[in-house]
């Protein structure tokens, strides 16, 4: 496993095949920055450091967890009492 240092002094462990492990709050902090930043996921991936397609994932995947959140707080509000 080797490390990269991030400009924040943070540590990002990559395993030997270069692929970046994080843990879930550099996920959530990177997935952050990519919606602020309105930057195509292509660039940002090249600027973060990881593959595209890994960053399309993270992001679908926080995308439809919202999603079920919402539908979870609305369909799991209980009976209406009159």
């Amino acid at each position: 496993m080797t490390d990269m240092i991030e400009a924040d002094g943070n540590v990002i462990k990559a395993d030997g095949k270069g692929r970046v492990r994080m843990t879930a709050d550099q996920r959530e902090k990177l997935l952050e920055e990519f919606e602020r930043s309105g930057i195509s996921g292509p660039q940002f991936s090249a600027v973060a450091g990881v593959k595209y397609q890994t960053l399309a994932g993270w992001a679908r995947k926080r995308r439809h967890e919202g999603q079920a959140k919402v539908l979870s707080a609305v369909n799991g509000a209980g009976p209406v009492n009159w």
